[in-house]
């Protein structure tokens, strides 16, 4: 029988459960916006150009920024023309010149350890090559062997 697993818990490999330090649990559950600003910074630091879509911008959308004297049955159909379009879009797009006037991408979605990508992420990943970071250590290693790639190219 599976015991419930509280926030402070973990196993070993015999599968004992034991109990993680603060310090522990911060490095294990660190918040999807925590990686994401340390991510950017990053990018930033090596002047790599990116797009990142707030969530707050999502949000201003769903409250009504659409104009104020659009009809109902008009500011519905406007928010799922929006929600179609951008369904799954990942967290970044990062951009680096490549040769003969082409660009290199890389799609990138955050999440923490816990995190899980909604049905409109993973339709989107199943089409293009999305990849999928839980953290910041792995983000890093990953850019520098994207780096690598586009230059040798």
């Amino acid at each position: 029988m599976n015991e419930p697993r509280l926030p402070y818990d973990k196993r070993d490999t015999a599968g004992s459960r034991t109990r993680m330090t603060a310090a522990e649990f911060r490095k294990e559950y660190v918040k999807e916006d925590v990686i994401q600003k340390h991510c950017e910074e990053l990018l930033k630091i090596h002047n790599i150009k990116y797009i990142h879509i707030p969530d707050m911008l999502w949000k201003f959308f769903k409250v009504g920024a659409l104009p104020v004297k659009m009809d109902n049955w008009l500011r519905v159909a406007m928010m799922k023309i929006l929600s179609a379009m951008f369904a799954g879009l990942p967290d970044l797009m990062i951009f680096l010149p490549g040769p003969d006037g082409y660009n290199f991408v890389w799609f990138v979605e955050l999440k923490n350890k816990r995190g899980s990508m909604s049905q409109g992420q993973k339709n989107f990943g199943k089409k293009l090559n999305l990849s999928l970071i839980r953290s910041y250590e792995v983000f890093e290693e990953e850019l520098y062997k994207f780096l690598e790639y586009a230059k040798a190219k």
